[in-house]
């Protein structure tokens, strides 16, 4: 999982630091800077998958405007690059820093940082020495047709020279767990490096920020530019199909257990066989089976919002670390309680790791704040109009004193992220 990250000069943020759980849910008054975090971290995404250019980040969920307005306004930081560091629970962290000329049709250009800035401008790395990696890492530097053989030869001769320096130096400890300083200056330890920040690359790479909408839910034959879910919701009915393919009956018995939130559900079926002429049946439980469900384009707008959630948690294929954009839209508050400890278990089951946003009250209830995975971000501004970060632990309870929930907490503002000038 990624566990934190450093984000400089975008849009509302100054600096901000903060380190993640497996769900995380920022509250804050409209214009704190809670999507900005968000779209800092798609755009630190688009980065590490090297798709900068402005049609990929709008499918990713980002607000694209002017490279101007895309930096923070605080002070000179407007010439200074966007800066945004990622720390992984495992391995080694990238730092993305990102500049645009501002030139009609020019793009983002990204230059990534890898490990701490050593010896002046020298940049170096120290990872764990993996042989596995390792052999991958000099297979594809060997393969590499644009370096010549005599500096292959010498960048592997000042690499095996580290190497035998690690390995001297180890005391005979196991040499998976030898570390070796690799100067990226040298193309193998960069290839080296690289493989190295996986644990960044691979879950980054595939960030979107979800924002699922009403008439795209509703219009399944309409697909996203990301596969297999678009950012609204779009491809929706494709991938339900797909994993009831793939999974059977046990898809279909987790996706009625999971919408048995509403009440009046009994299940969802589908009319034909035949994927041409399939459409789906929402069953109401005060119906018999002899009456024809409901078509699920006609459902309630709810049920359409837990169903895309459930497809999108329970997936093999949907990105293993997501943001959703006002997780409560269109849904009871009650309902909001219950959907959070559901998407918390479905995130643990399937590796997944979100960051949600919400104005609900009712979403705080859902939280387990006592489980350090699941965390509570209060997104602020500050004096000088910057955004700002703060984690919100369990309060601490005092004897005798009633229980407050969170809800109440945040509406009582105690908890902070509420409008105060009026």
């Amino acid at each position: 999982m990624i566990r934190a990250f450093d984000i400089e000069n975008f849009k509302s943020i100054n600096e901000v630091k903060f380190e993640l759980g497996r769900i995380n849910v920022f509250i804050g008054e409209n214009g704190a800077g809670k999507s900005n975090i968000l779209e800092a971290i798609a755009l630190a995404g688009a980065a590490a998958g090297d798709k900068l250019d402005n049609e990929f980040l709008s499918s990713r969920g980002i607000r694209v405007t002017s490279p101007k307005l895309m930096r923070a306004a605080f002070e000179d930081s407007n010439v200074d690059p966007i800066k945004i560091k990622v720390m992984p629970e495992h391995g080694h962290s990238l730092t993305f820093n990102l500049q645009n000329d501002g030139e009609v049709y020019s793009k983002w250009k990204s230059y990534v940082a890898l490990g701490e800035h050593l010896d002046g401008d020298k940049e170096k790395v120290s990872p764990d020495f993996d042989t596995d990696m390792f052999s991958a890492s000099l297979k594809d530097f060997l393969e590499n047709e644009t370096v010549s053989d005599v500096d292959k030869k010498s960048a592997i001769d000042e690499f095996a020279e580290r190497l035998k320096k690690a390995f001297s130096n180890s005391g005979g400890a196991d040499q998976k767990k030898i570390t070796v300083e690799v100067d990226i200056s040298n193309p193998l330890g960069r290839i080296f490096s690289r493989s190295g920040a996986m644990n960044v690359r691979q879950p980054l790479s595939g960030f979107l920020i979800y924002s699922p909408e009403n008439s795209a839910l509703r219009d399944f034959e309409k697909e996203g530019q990301i596969q297999p879910l678009g950012i609204n919701g779009e491809g929706l009915l494709k991938l339900v199909e797909v994993e009831l393919s793939a999974r059977g009956k046990e898809y279909a018995n987790q996706l009625n257990a999971f919408l048995s939130l509403f009440g009046w559900f009994k299940k969802v079926r589908f009319s034909s066989e035949d994927v041409a002429t399939r459409y789906v049946e929402v069953c109401d439980r005060f119906f018999t089976d002899s009456i024809v469900g409901l078509d699920v384009k006609a459902a309630n707008e709810g049920f359409l919002f837990l169903l895309f959630y459930f497809v999108l948690f329970s997936s093999d294929i949907t990105p293993q670390f997501f943001a959703i954009d006002n997780i409560d839209a269109s849904l009871n508050p009650k309902l909001c309680l219950r959907l959070i400890q559901e998407l918390n278990r479905l995130a643990e089951a399937n590796n997944k790791q979100v960051l949600l946003t919400t104005h609900n009250p009712a979403i705080l209830d859902g939280l387990n704040l006592e489980d350090d995975e699941q965390r509570l971000f209060v997104i602020s501004r500050g004096m000088d109009g910057e955004s700002e970060i703060r984690r919100i632990k369990k309060p601490k309870h005092i004897e005798g004193a009633p229980k407050l929930r969170l809800s109440e907490a945040f509406m009582r503002g105690t908890l902070g992220g509420l409008p105060t000038g009026f």
